[in-house]
């Protein structure tokens, strides 16, 4: 990688552009990012989310040129399939030998382990760096981002993966151990919007005031994600998870891929994932009734007991 290394991300959706922003910012601030060029190379396959990373002084480019030009290339895509087409484009633009590839997705571990032994032969060095966080976490640098691959190349890039969030997990130098990490990860949250929905539910169900359970629950997990959760979960109103760019969620689409994943990874391992099979059914569930937010789940379940106000 040379003294002066050029930066590209692929991708600009709800994660992705908290993520690019905050990555340009870091490369055109004074004195902080004497190694990497000023500007960051962007792509998005709807041209309407370049302009507000152009205004702060990215520059717009195929991904074809990211490619050859940027010796750091960022991939923040939605799924394993993307990931694999994105990579492919990657590799057909003939990357320069010593260029670091980083995929930020949420994808199987043998995609990643694949695409590293793939890179290893066009002299590329793959890394597995997912970031744990909602979108509004992106954009405010709060993400916690794992960094997992060769230890020079992480070392690299470590100042980029600082610019994009709140600190870092070293995983270790194998690319996939980083997204097993995420997958591992997202499984406990997802399991946990579960456990609220239900026992949300039952609470309700059994005459206990809602904000009382609420609140001893919030009470119990202080500071932690749960009492956002717990908040909106309280609540009603369908508008309340409306997924708007001031109101970032956890789509329903995301929440059946991550959980059919780690159902694939855990039965892969021989581990018994029941509770990932359980939140895969019921975000099946939630998605066939036309809601689009995970945190929707209580919503199914009040109106299944009957303690959804207006319910029939």
């Amino acid at each position: 990688m040379p003294a002066t290394a050029s930066v590209g991300f692929l991708g600009l959706g709800s994660m992705g552009k908290g993520m690019a922003t905050n990555l340009q910012k870091f490369l055109s601030s004074e004195g902080e990012a004497k190694s990497f060029q000023p500007f960051l190379s962007v792509w998005n396959r709807s041209e309407a989310r370049l302009k507000p990373l152009v205004d702060i002084g990215a520059k717009s480019a195929s991904v074809e040129a990211i490619a050859r030009h940027c010796d750091v290339v960022f991939a923040m895509v939605f799924d394993d399939a993307a990931v694999r087409s994105m990579f492919q484009q990657y590799l057909k633009a003939s990357p320069s030998a010593g260029s670091i590839f980083i995929d930020c997705a949420t994808v199987h571990p043998d995609l990643t382990k694949e695409h590293a032994a793939l890179a290893k032969q066009h002299g590329v060095q793959y890394l597995g760096c997912p970031v744990f966080g909602r979108p509004d976490a992106a954009m405010a640098k709060q993400l916690l981002v794992a960094s997992a691959g060769d230890p020079a190349a992480c070392a690299k890039v470590r100042p980029l993966l600082e610019a994009m969030g709140r600190g870092i997990i070293d995983v270790g130098h194998r690319p996939e151990l980083g997204h097993a990490l995420k997958l591992c990860g997202n499984f406990w949250i997802t399991s946990v919007v579960e456990l609220i929905a239900e026992s949300m539910t039952l609470s309700d169900a059994s005459g206990v005031p809602r904000e009382v359970f609420t609140n001893l629950i919030t009470n119990m997990y202080p500071g932690s994600f749960v009492g956002g959760y717990m908040k909106r979960m309280g609540q009603n109103d369908p508008e309340v998870f409306k997924i708007t760019p001031e109101n970032p969620g956890f789509a329903v689409e995301g929440a059946i891929k991550d959980t059919g994943l780690i159902s694939q990874l855990g039965k892969q391992h021989g581990v018994n994932m029941a509770v990932a099979d359980l939140v895969n059914q019921h975000m099946r569930d939630v998605k066939q009734q036309g809601y689009g937010e995970m945190g929707e789940l209580v919503l199914l379940l009040r109106r299944q007991a009957g303690v959804m106000p207006g319910a029939p």
